[in-house]
């Protein structure tokens, strides 16, 4: 069979081989927009062989993690032969919740994405990848803060996404493609489209113990599975399935932990790019539209939306010309929320069990003309003011032609929910150990067959391609002992990538290692575990309670606090007086933020409060990733913890004794008054662990904080300066 070839424009090279890896799928659909694709229908060859031969390795999900793992596993590590390599996607399409649109009706080449859409330059694996392997171009992402984008080629820390010709995002979905080029020349041929998986089994072949079985009737026999897909998608097979009757519930349940977070996300389309050409925004900032209607508004980093601007010669400027004549789009709705009606409306029946995004044009229906209108009303009376500054008269701007969403929600869409970090995050006193606990069971739910799970909903970066890429990872290194890329720093790969790697091989029980409430055993050469009975007394690691207990999904809960008389709370394992400390001498402050500090010796003593929060962190560096944290925060009970925490990467703060290292606090102390969150700690001046930072004269502090829910779940970021330490 002779391929195709055919080329595009991606960040302005022409990219003809992009095409040559063949697409095999079952029906034609219009889905997310993959550039320049050649898609093939066919069930057989040419030569009337099975177009699945020779599939032993299968990978279900095309997302971020199906094709890291594949690259990873035949490009660089060369362990699966490339021609063995099978991905099989649900949807027509590569991406997952990477959902890059372009070439849309009336849009030119301008591309937007409704799904995932940035990376952060912490992010050692993702941002390695689009910057080191695949050597896109990329522009920075403000995030509605009017800077001007710095040297793309030597990144700073900051959030990015992939640039197109224009000096706009150009797609996420870019990276796929990326992968998907070095998969081909590697001689890795196969993507199975319009796939879904319906039940995944064990068979009696000895080499080939892993039957899949999908909706349209293929099966096929395999040495191993790599699931790249979420829970609601695992919920949905034949319960007969490995997963459930080859298993424990300790496995099982971890398996269904994750929760879902409901999202929606739409893009505007304007023939006349307002913004540039009649008020001139060409950088930042973001534009919040309080008017107390649903869906409410955002007129999203307008600085930064997709825009083509047409220079005197006819050709388009490569940045926004302010007042020029622009056609473009911006970001109207980024909303996280169960309510999504307007936009379920659109859909047949009001659901997808297919894609889950929608593009819409002015002409489709009545109904769908008055969404553009309405909307565009809301933004005009939002904008009045500004229009009427420059004496434009806010009537003679020309509506939307057209608009495009996705919907992330598993109640429209079982398949593609956006899913947070597992409900047992922030349910224990150490959440990094269960978290980890938690991944561990997870990555190999099965013990003793070779099926893998790299999604990002159980991972420490929940909701991040990079927490896919991380799963990974954690399979590579327990089942194949692979080694650090080159592109990865050695620090991400120490404290962040190769974190509490699970133990899978064994000859003896003695060789497995078992959580605070579970047993784990060596069974057939593979460790085992099942949760200890529910109520055993466990370690929870709070010096406020004597003993914790494990539950019945194999995790330590918090136990009882130690009693204390009245006007007394328990802090680090004692009864302590609730009389508010002394403040120390040196004061600095910033927005919410009160910090007062006092040297002593060869200790400094630190005070540093924030009101309406329920949890709060102060960390030592020029940015929480790698600084030497300390949070804060008072239970329920009145009892009250301080932590000696380190951040490894873009994750929840981590214990410093989870790295063996020591808590180094002392005379501790977090009061909560009058709505105040207030803390007092002494720590050396030196450091007294690798995890911990010295403090000088030049020293630079980083807080964030939480307004409600939990110990542990941050809402805001901010950085600040001491000036008297």
């Amino acid at each position: 069979m002779e391929v195709e070839e055919t080329s595009s424009l991606i960040g302005g090279k022409k990219q003809a081989r992009r095409n040559r890896l063949i697409y095999i799928a079952v029906a034609v659909a219009v889905a997310c927009a993959i550039v320049a694709f050649s898609v093939y229908y066919f069930a057989l060859r040419s030569d009337g062989s099975s177009a699945y031969a020779n599939c032993q390795y299968a990978i279900v999900g095309g997302g971020w993690g199906g094709f890291y793992y594949a690259y990873r596993m035949t490009v660089e590590e060369k362990i699966y032969p490339a021609n063995e390599v099978c991905i099989f996607e649900r949807l027509p399409r590569i991406g997952g919740r990477v959902c890059t649109q372009s070439n849309l009706p009336g849009w030119q080449d301008l591309a937007v994405d409704v799904g995932a859409y940035r990376f952060h330059t912490n992010m050692g694996l993702v941002a390695g990848l689009i910057r080191k392997v695949l050597n896109l171009p990329v522009i920075c992402w403000s995030g509605g803060v009017p800077v001007p984008c710095v040297d793309t080629n030597n990144p700073p820390t900051g959030y990015y996404q992939a640039a197109d010709p224009y000096g706009n995002n150009g797609g996420y979905i870019h990276g796929h493609n990326g992968l998907r080029d070095l998969l081909y020349e590697a001689g890795m041929r196969k993507v199975f489209l319009n796939h879904e998986l319906v039940n995944i089994d064990t068979n009696d072949d000895a080499e080939h113990n892993i039957t899949l079985s999908f909706a349209n009737g293929v099966t096929l026999n395999v040495k191993h599975a790599m699931l790249n897909i979420g829970s609601p998608a695992i919920a949905l097979l034949n319960r007969t399935n490995m997963l459930y009757t080859k298993t424990t519930p300790l496995y099982t349940q971890a398996l269904m932990s994750p929760v879902d977070d409901p999202a929606v996300r739409q893009h505007l389309f304007y023939e006349d790019a307002w913004w540039v050409s009649k008020l001139g925004v060409t950088t930042g900032p973001n534009y919040f539209i309080y008017d107390g209607q649903l869906p409410p508004l955002q007129a999203g980093d307008l600085g930064q939306a997709a825009r083509k601007c047409l220079l005197p010669d006819g050709t388009y400027s490569p940045t926004p010309i302010q007042y020029g004549n622009c056609t473009g789009a911006f970001q109207v709705t980024y909303y996280w929320s169960t309510w999504n009606e307007i936009y379920r409306s659109f859909f047949p029946n009001g659901k997808s069990d297919g894609d889950s995004h929608m593009f819409i044009k002015r002409g489709d229906s009545v109904a769908v003309d008055a969404f553009l209108d309405s909307i565009h009303q809301r933004l005009m009376a939002n904008f009045t003011p500004l229009f009427e500054a420059r004496g434009i008269n806010v009537s003679s701007i020309a509506p939307p032609t057209s608009t495009v969403y996705g919907i992330w929600d598993s109640t429209f869409n079982p398949y593609l929910p956006s899913t947070s970090e597992p409900y047992y995050y922030n349910s224990t006193v150490n959440n990094a150990d269960a978290l980890c606990f938690l991944r561990n069971r997870v990555v190999r739910p099965v013990p003793g067959y070779d099926v893998f799970v790299a999604n990002e909903a159980w991972s420490n970066s929940g909701g991040w391609a990079e927490g896919s890429l991380l799963m990974a990872e954690r399979v590579m290194q327990a089942r194949f002992k692979v080694k650090k890329p080159s592109w990865v720093s050695e620090d991400y790969w120490n404290t962040t990538v190769s974190y509490r790697i699970p133990q899978w091989d064994c000859a003896k029980d003695e060789d497995c290692v078992s959580d605070p409430c579970t047993t784990t055993r060596c069974v057939a050469g593979t460790c085992a575990a099942e949760a200890m009975p529910e109520g055993t007394p466990c370690e929870d690691n709070d010096p406020c309670t004597p003993s914790g207990v494990c539950s019945i999904d194999g995790f330590c809960r918090r136990g009882t606090v130690i009693p204390c008389p009245q006007n007394e709370a328990c802090g680090d394992g004692a009864c302590l007086p609730l009389v508010t400390p002394p403040l120390p001498l040196c004061h600095s402050s910033y927005g919410k933020l009160d910090l007062r500090w006092e040297v002593m010796g060869e200790s400094i003593r630190i005070y540093y409060s924030l009101p309406g929060v329920s949890y709060a962190a102060l960390g030592f560096g020029s940015r929480m990733i790698g600084a030497d944290v300390v949070v804060a925060w008072v239970n329920d009970d009145g009892s009250f913890a301080v932590r000696d925490t380190y951040i490894p990467g873009y994750v929840a703060p981590v214990d410093d004794r989870s790295f063996n290292g020591t808590d180094d606090l002392t005379d501790k102390f977090v009061v909560s008054a009058n709505g105040v969150l207030q803390v007092w700690f002494t720590r050396n001046l030196t450091a007294s662990d690798q995890y911990d930072r010295p403090i000088d004269s030049l020293s630079q502090v980083v807080f964030a904080y939480s307004t409600g829910g939990e110990p542990g779940g941050i809402t805001y970021h901010v950085l600040t300066e001491g000036i008297c330490m």
